[in-house]
């Protein structure tokens, strides 16, 4: 894994929100919001041009914008949906127990951005479910 990704503002994300169905539906809008705040968006979109990725939304834009841009050409964009407006909350800064996620409370495992305090609590809780089993 590159080093850009670990910064990534997408990490630890359903993976499905940047691989929408449709370039105009609601997920779409969500993962552009995500990459218009995210610290590492010009790397991920240079990494998705050299790589030819041709699928979902990588640095804020489509597959089709991608191939604009690769080509020279301006890619267009496209009409944001009403109710959509409104403050980026795309950049994650704690886990969805409300642990922040630090360089010392965080680990990435499969690419994605994790909480080891939920690990240890996890691992604490199943290790008290097995001693009353016993």
């Amino acid at each position: 894994m590159t080093d850009w990704r670990a910064q990534a503002a997408c990490l630890g994300m359903d993976p499905n929100i940047f691989h929408p169905e449709s370039m105009q539906d609601e997920n779409a809008w969500k993962a552009r919001r995500v990459c218009r705040d995210c610290p590492v968006a010009e790397a991920c979109l240079r990494d998705a041009l050299e790589t030819e990725d041709r699928f979902g939304i990588r640095g804020g834009l489509s597959p089709t914008q991608r191939t604009a841009l690769k080509n020279g050409r301006k890619p267009r964009q496209g009409r944001k949906p009403r109710g959509l407006a409104g403050p980026s909350n795309a950049s994650k800064t704690h886990c969805k127990n409300n642990h922040e996620f630090t360089p010392e409370n965080t680990y990435v495992h499969d690419g994605r951005r994790n909480c080891k305090k939920c690990r240890s609590e996890r691992s604490r809780a199943k290790n008290m479910a097995g001693a009353v089993a016993a």
